[in-house]
């Protein structure tokens, strides 16, 4: 073989090695597989009055994959009397709860609570609970539950 012929096929590997990996460049599919079903949202949203806060106690249903922690968001919806009807409320993240961590209370195998504290007399409050699994895909929020301080 020639050494211009040598070069010409050396070219001409080398050219489709790096063509290969810009083959696969561009617009990517949704990564999760459609398959997956969806995690189901919590149940049961219930809220108790205790002293200095309010105790938020939801159920987890059966689901597909385990949840392994529970996000609560929270919001302050005014005083009795003067919450805006029909405006959107501003919902803020108060815990992001790991199954096993100390705050997050285990009532019974699929039921658990939460204590807020950082709560003002005369408030009105609105939670919802969103359960997530190991992997980071969530449920849609619970059904809103609300309560006076």
């Amino acid at each position: 073989m020639h050494k211009r012929d040598w070069l010409l096929t050396l070219a001409a590997i080398l050219g489709l090695t790096l063509m290969i990996p810009l083959q696969s460049c561009g617009l990517k599919a949704d990564p999760a597989p459609g398959r997956i079903q969806p995690l189901r949202p919590l149940m049961d949203i219930s809220l108790e009055q205790e002293a200095g806060g309010i105790h938020i106690q939801w159920r987890a249903p059966e689901q597909p994959r385990p949840m392994t922690r529970f996000r609560l968001m929270r919001s302050e919806l005014g005083t009795d009397g003067q919450s805006c009807p029909g405006c959107p409320p501003d919902e803020a993240r108060i815990a992001d709860l790991a199954i096993g961590e100390a705050k997050l209370i285990m009532v019974s195998a699929n039921v658990f609570g939460y204590r807020d504290t950082d709560v003002k007399p005369g408030r009105l409050y609105r939670y919802r609970v969103i359960g997530c699994d190991r992997t980071g895909s969530c449920s849609e929020p619970s059904a809103p539950a609300t309560s006076r301080e």
